[in-house]
Protein backbone atom coordinates (compact mmCIF):
# COMPACT_ATOMS: atom_id res chain seq x y z
CA UNK A 1 0.00 0.00 0.00
CA UNK A 2 2.82 2.15 0.43
CA UNK A 3 4.52 1.84 -2.85
CA UNK A 4 1.07 2.79 -4.20
CA UNK A 5 0.89 5.91 -2.22
CA UNK A 6 4.89 7.27 -3.62
CA UNK A 7 3.47 6.30 -7.20
CA UNK A 8 0.62 8.20 -6.41
CA UNK A 9 2.29 11.31 -4.86
CA UNK A 10 4.77 11.02 -7.42
CA UNK A 11 2.81 11.39 -10.43
CA UNK A 12 1.21 14.37 -8.46
CA UNK A 13 4.29 16.09 -8.02
CA UNK A 14 4.78 15.74 -12.01
CA UNK A 15 4.28 19.32 -13.36
CA UNK A 16 2.95 17.73 -16.51
CA UNK A 17 0.48 16.23 -14.67
CA UNK A 18 -0.72 19.14 -13.09
CA UNK A 19 -0.97 21.41 -16.12
CA UNK A 20 -3.03 18.71 -17.16
CA UNK A 21 -5.16 18.61 -14.29
CA UNK A 22 -5.78 22.40 -14.40
CA UNK A 23 -6.53 22.37 -17.88
CA UNK A 24 -9.26 19.85 -17.66
CA UNK A 25 -11.12 22.27 -15.51
CA UNK A 26 -9.99 25.12 -17.77
CA UNK A 27 -10.45 24.39 -21.28
CA UNK A 28 -14.70 24.38 -21.26
CA UNK A 29 -14.18 27.83 -19.01
CA UNK A 30 -12.62 29.29 -21.73
CA UNK A 31 -14.50 27.79 -24.51
CA UNK A 32 -17.33 29.57 -22.83
CA UNK A 33 -15.84 32.57 -22.62
CA UNK A 34 -14.59 32.70 -26.07
CA UNK A 35 -18.34 31.56 -26.80
CA UNK A 36 -20.05 34.78 -25.06
CA UNK A 37 -17.23 36.96 -26.88
CA UNK A 38 -18.32 35.48 -30.16
CA UNK A 39 -21.77 36.25 -29.25
CA UNK A 40 -21.11 39.89 -28.33
CA UNK A 41 -19.04 40.12 -31.92
CA UNK A 42 -19.63 37.12 -34.49
CA UNK A 43 -16.53 36.56 -36.73
CA UNK A 44 -15.49 33.72 -39.08
CA UNK A 45 -12.22 32.91 -40.44
CA UNK A 46 -11.89 33.14 -44.32
CA UNK A 47 -9.45 30.75 -44.05
CA UNK A 48 -6.33 33.38 -44.40
CA UNK A 49 -6.35 33.32 -40.66
CA UNK A 50 -8.06 36.75 -41.32
CA UNK A 51 -11.25 37.63 -38.87
CA UNK A 52 -14.01 38.71 -40.92
CA UNK A 53 -17.22 40.37 -39.22
CA UNK A 54 -20.69 39.27 -40.69
CA UNK A 55 -23.22 41.78 -41.35
CA UNK A 56 -26.31 43.12 -39.87
CA UNK A 57 -29.13 41.16 -40.19
CA UNK A 58 -27.29 38.50 -40.35
CA UNK A 59 -26.14 38.45 -36.65
CA UNK A 60 -29.00 38.21 -34.81
CA UNK A 61 -29.76 35.07 -37.18
CA UNK A 62 -26.68 33.85 -36.00
CA UNK A 63 -26.98 34.59 -32.40
CA UNK A 64 -30.79 33.19 -31.59
CA UNK A 65 -29.34 29.75 -33.81
CA UNK A 66 -26.33 29.48 -31.69
CA UNK A 67 -27.95 30.35 -27.93
CA UNK A 68 -31.05 27.65 -29.22
CA UNK A 69 -28.42 25.22 -29.84
CA UNK A 70 -26.40 25.68 -26.82
CA UNK A 71 -29.64 25.43 -25.14
CA UNK A 72 -30.76 21.97 -27.06
CA UNK A 73 -26.94 20.41 -25.83
CA UNK A 74 -27.25 21.55 -22.63
CA UNK A 75 -31.45 20.65 -22.26
CA UNK A 76 -30.49 16.71 -23.68
CA UNK A 77 -27.21 16.77 -21.22
CA UNK A 78 -29.79 16.95 -18.39
CA UNK A 79 -32.60 14.99 -20.09
CA UNK A 80 -30.49 11.73 -20.37
CA UNK A 81 -29.73 10.76 -17.00
CA UNK A 82 -33.40 10.82 -15.76
CA UNK A 83 -33.77 8.56 -19.08
CA UNK A 84 -31.03 6.09 -17.68
CA UNK A 85 -33.62 4.70 -15.10
CA UNK A 86 -36.22 4.03 -17.69
CA UNK A 87 -36.33 1.15 -20.68
CA UNK A 88 -38.75 1.65 -23.39
CA UNK A 89 -38.91 -1.56 -25.51
CA UNK A 90 -40.35 -0.74 -29.11
CA UNK A 91 -42.31 -2.76 -30.98
CA UNK A 92 -44.53 -2.56 -34.20
CA UNK A 93 -47.59 -4.52 -32.90
CA UNK A 94 -49.09 -2.52 -30.00
CA UNK A 95 -48.86 1.58 -31.00
CA UNK A 96 -47.44 2.15 -27.92
CA UNK A 97 -43.80 2.08 -26.22
CA UNK A 98 -43.57 -0.58 -23.45
CA UNK A 99 -41.41 1.17 -20.41
CA UNK A 100 -40.09 -0.76 -17.73
CA UNK A 101 -39.12 1.38 -14.41
CA UNK A 102 -36.00 0.22 -13.04
CA UNK A 103 -35.48 1.46 -9.29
Amino acid sequence: MGYIMVVLFAILQNGAFQHDFIDFFMTPFMWYVRFCKWLVYPTYDNGFNQKIAYTGGEVWVIRILAIVAVLFIVGILIVIPSMSKTICLYFMLPPFPVCIKIT
